[in-house]
């Protein structure tokens, strides 16, 4: 690594813990909100992929979220018992099944996004509108990288 390296190193390493930093302050945004219902890490990370990829079968899920099967079905039951996923037969494999969100867990998001985005613009200095654009494309679009170059590694 080159010392002109270390300046991007730095900047680079300054949006990634920005990013968490953000998550962090969400995550304790919606406790205790009325009609919302708490999940844990990766009741949180499965839903989240479920539904962006609704009718996904387990095996892309656990792909997707890069957790060990059985961590996947655990979170599943727990998804399963608040009533936010359901499980359907999978008509390309008897052995699988497919995952959709439920209209609860619909709604539950709607809720959560109303908090998070309360919480966010509560922060934001006026005007920021375009940064905000700006940003959400940008960060779409290394994540889109990341999962693309991570899948052809296999």
């Amino acid at each position: 690594m080159t010392d002109a390296d270390r300046p991007r190193d730095a900047l680079l390493g300054s949006l990634v813990d920005a990013v968490l930093d953000v998550e962090r302050e969400l995550q304790h945004s919606h406790r205790d909100v009325p009609g919302v219902i708490p999940l844990n890490d990766t009741e949180r990370l499965v839903m989240r992929y479920v539904d962006r990829h609704p009718g996904a079968p387990a095996g892309v899920v656990a792909a997707g979220t890069r957790l060990l099967r059985s961590n996947l079905s655990h979170a599943l039951r727990g998804l399963e018992a608040k009533g936010l996923v359901v499980r359907t037969p999978d008509p390309d494999d008897a052995r699988s099944s497919r995952l959709h969100p439920t209209p609860l867990a619909a709604t539950n998001l709607a809720r959560l996004r109303r908090v998070w985005s309360d919480a966010v613009a509560g922060a934001l200095p006026p005007g920021s509108d375009d940064d905000v654009t700006a940003a959400v494309r940008l960060l779409e679009g290394v994540a889109t990288s990341m999962a693309a170059a991570r899948a052809e590694a296999g």
